[in-house]
């Protein structure tokens, strides 16, 4: 399973935040971040820490695949390999979807 699937999968379970409301995207980044060093649920390549592009790339890939936000926003993330892209777009005001869009 992919980071960005198993940070959706903690942002719903019983120890996640639960929450669908509203937000910056450095508001989601920032409690996704107390995840980061936990490989129970981030890993790296070598199943050890996630370097700063894994990282990078999974927030990217949670935001596309599962948060409501602009087509704006998501064409731009998508049309990128820049991983970070999101960092530029910290105050972009998102939610977290429920469920997975079949």
């Amino acid at each position: 399973m992919a980071n960005h699937d198993r940070l959706y999968d903690w942002w719903w379970s019983d120890a996640g935040p639960r929450n669908s409301a509203q937000m910056s995207i450095e508001e989601i980044v920032n409690i996704l971040t107390t995840q980061r060093n936990n490989t129970n649920i981030v890993l790296g390549i070598d199943g050890g820490l996630v370097t700063n592009s894994g990282w990078y790339y999974a927030v990217k890939r949670f935001l596309i695949v599962y948060c409501n936000m602009s087509n704006g926003d998501r064409n731009i993330f998508n049309a990128t390999n820049n991983y970070s892209i999101w960092t530029h777009y910290l105050n972009s005001i998102v939610s977290v979807r429920e469920q997975r869009e079949a």
